[in-house]
């Protein structure tokens, strides 16, 4: 039997996501950690001519972050909007063969090979371990890429984090943020067609139907950075979004603060079908600082 695992994703946008279950892969660049996948003057010397191939390689990854709680408090302040958004608990499988994940059931049409699983470790040092550096060389490269994928400076521990490491170039979808400004939006659009990207103005956002698609993949491939860098000196955000199989969705909560009274019409229910009603929403408890999750009837 499969190891099934049961994590949580604190969010802002509980609303969007059960309309359309799908989470960001947020790439390097634009995590809240500036340590995240970067590599350190030893480590630089360790890969020698291959930094700048691996740096590659990590900026092409984005995180999709989990936590093993759902009553964090500091979580709920921070990447729940403030106790007004919600918490996602999720239950999957991950199918693994010689410590090698082969599938899970977390994902829609996403393969193995184009993700790694697992929890977050929490140290003071950026080098790897003394024996690591006694690896043969290919071995010692890839647990530097492990390495700057999974761990993270101790002040993150309370975080308790497990997380997806993804390959940008299976997303299933990729948008952009559209700008409010008609000058910066037309600019964007006349970037877009400079680089040969179909885009669709949706008014919300600006889809890229065809960025990530494997067929494509050496456009892809080739642009990437140059429209990462524009929209980073813009101010725009890059969105690389992966669709959840919503089977996976067992229980959702809202924050204290949350406007939503109950977040699931009737007819979104259906595609739910392991969340038997698990709909709670978080109150204040008299006698602890801590949270009381209460069934919304």
């Amino acid at each position: 039997m499969n190891p099934t695992f049961t994590f949580y994703k604190y969010t802002p946008h509980i609303e969007q996501f059960l309309k359309k279950p799908m989470l960001r892969a947020t790439p390097a660049y634009a995590l809240n950690d500036p340590f995240e996948l970067k590599i350190d003057r030893r480590n630089a010397e360790v890969l020698g001519n291959d930094q700048y191939f691996t740096e590659y390689q990590l900026t092409r990854t984005g995180v999709i972050s989990l936590c093993e709680t759902k009553d964090n408090l500091p979580m709920w302040s921070h990447y729940a909007d403030e106790h007004r958004g919600g918490v996602i608990e999720f239950t999957f499988e991950l199918k693994t063969y010689n410590q090698n994940i082969k599938t899970t059931n977390f994902f829609i049409n996403v393969a193995a090979s184009n993700f790694k699983f697992d929890s977050v470790k929490y140290c003071d040092s950026r080098e790897l371990e003394p024996h690591d550096y006694e690896m043969p060389s290919y071995k010692k490269k890839e647990q530097l890429k492990k390495h700057l994928s999974f761990i993270k400076a101790t002040p993150w521990k309370e975080e308790k984090e497990h997380r997806f490491v993804c390959e940008l170039t299976s997303a299933n979808s990729v948008s952009l943020q559209r700008p409010s400004s008609g000058k910066k939006l037309d600019a964007l659009k006349d970037k877009l067609n400079e680089l040969k990207v179909p885009y669709l103005d949706n008014a919300d956002n600006i889809l890229l139907p065809a960025f990530c698609k494997k067929s494509d993949l050496m456009h892809y491939n080739m642009n990437y950075p140059i429209l990462e860098e524009y929209c980073r000196a813009n101010d725009i955000s890059l969105f690389h979004f992966f669709d959840i199989d919503p089977a996976t969705v067992t229980g959702i909560y809202l924050g204290c603060d949350s406007p939503l009274e109950r977040p699931l019409a009737k007819s979104d229910t259906d595609k739910f079908t392991n969340l038997k009603a698990n709909v709670q929403k978080a109150e204040l408890s008299d006698e602890r600082y801590e949270l009381v999750f209460k069934a919304l009837s």
